[in-house]
């Protein structure tokens, strides 16, 4: 799921590139493109209103969330009515809606573990994603917002790997280089 949406926005950057130097992207190019965008639209569960990855050999949603549920935003291609659902679970404080958001699994999860890598803490670099999708779809107090808190997780941890949703504790490596990175980046808008 998370592979997928990156992959579909870089598809559009590399589309974006080719107009700019205005060379030809191929036909067959194009279509791969759209199928990639109807396969992320194939990870959508109606029911639970959430994105899921897809199980390789049996071909079922894993219905397990993370954040990766909201890096639909960041791909660019949801509708509107889809991506107000993912907002609204960035508002759910059981779910996506912490102090100290985006966890990486969803605090009303049984895996949610604040401390245990990828099950719970917050990554800046996921929020960095996050960030841009929200602005994209015209979210832009909800981007703000949750660019203040990233950076105020900085200002507690010194550019750390991840951090406690739930208390803010900086966790993992220090100075970790995609932190610095992304602060540098909201820092400079």
């Amino acid at each position: 799921l998370a592979f997928n949406a990156i992959f579909i926005r870089a598809n559009d950057h590399l589309v974006a590139i080719a107009k700019t130097l205005r060379a030809e992207v191929p036909e067959a190019l194009f279509k791969r493109m759209a199928l990639t965008k109807k396969a992320l639209d194939e990870l959508w569960d109606p029911y639970t209103e959430m994105y899921y990855p897809r199980d390789f050999v049996n071909h079922k949603l894993l219905k397990e969330p993370s954040v990766a549920a909201l890096l639909p935003l960041y791909a660019g291609c949801i509708d509107s009515e889809r991506a107000a659902v993912l907002v609204k679970s960035l508002e759910n404080a059981h779910m996506f809606g912490p102090p100290h958001p985006v966890p990486s699994v969803p605090l009303n999860s049984p895996w949610f573990d604040p401390k245990r890598y990828w099950q719970g803490p917050t990554w800046l670099n996921m929020n960095w994603l996050i960030i841009d999708g929200l602005i994209r779809y015209g979210y832009k107090d909800h981007a703000e917002a949750l660019i203040e808190s990233s950076l105020e997780l900085v200002e507690k941890g010194e550019f750390n790997e991840y951090y406690n949703p739930l208390t803010g504790e900086p966790l993992g490596a220090p100075n970790f280089s995609w932190t610095a990175a992304v602060a540098l980046d909201w820092l400079n808008r």
